[in-house]
């Protein structure tokens, strides 16, 4: 079954996520949880019990994660954030645009493709020029990308 395609408010909030997400520092992208929840307990004048006790967790699990022994469950981050007085938001951080991870991805489809046909007519002994070998591979990619399919992830 194929998926409908974005409609243009989606596109604006993907786009809107691509550009604020590079935006942010490394130091603030590379932070780990553990340090951030330290960090903001301890701006708060906060124990790790008074943590504990307002997210309604044990302390030592306080103590794991910051610790980094423990990773928490989104759920259980969101009762400490809020504890700390603060809204807990998921968003991820491509590591480079969405655009060039589809082209990355065609191309590498493309090339699967290619390799398969040149097989067949390296069997055959009619293997083109690598000028040739070069535009097919970029109309393969062109055709991907312009098809919108799910097959470039088959590869």
């Amino acid at each position: 079954m194929r998926e409908k395609k974005l409609n243009l408010t989606q596109k604006k909030l993907l786009s809107t996520i691509e550009r604020h997400c590079h935006a942010l520092p490394e130091e603030l992208k590379k932070l780990p949880i553990s340090s951030l929840i330290r960090l903001l307990r301890k701006r708060l004048h906060m124990t790790q019990e008074n943590l504990a006790q307002k997210a309604k967790v044990p302390q030592s699990f306080i103590a794991k994660i910051e610790a980094g022994r423990e990773k928490p469950k989104l759920q259980t981050l969101e009762k400490i954030f809020s504890a700390l007085f603060c809204e807990y938001v998921v968003i991820p951080l491509p590591i480079c645009s969405f655009d060039e991870i589809v082209q990355k991805q065609a191309l590498k489809a493309a090339k699967a493709r290619l390799e398969y046909v040149m097989g067949t007519m390296s069997l055959e002994e009619q293997l083109p020029k690598k000028e040739m070998t070069n535009e097919l591979l970029r109309a393969e990619q062109e055709r991907l990308l312009q098809s919108g399919s799910s097959e470039i992830w088959d590869y």
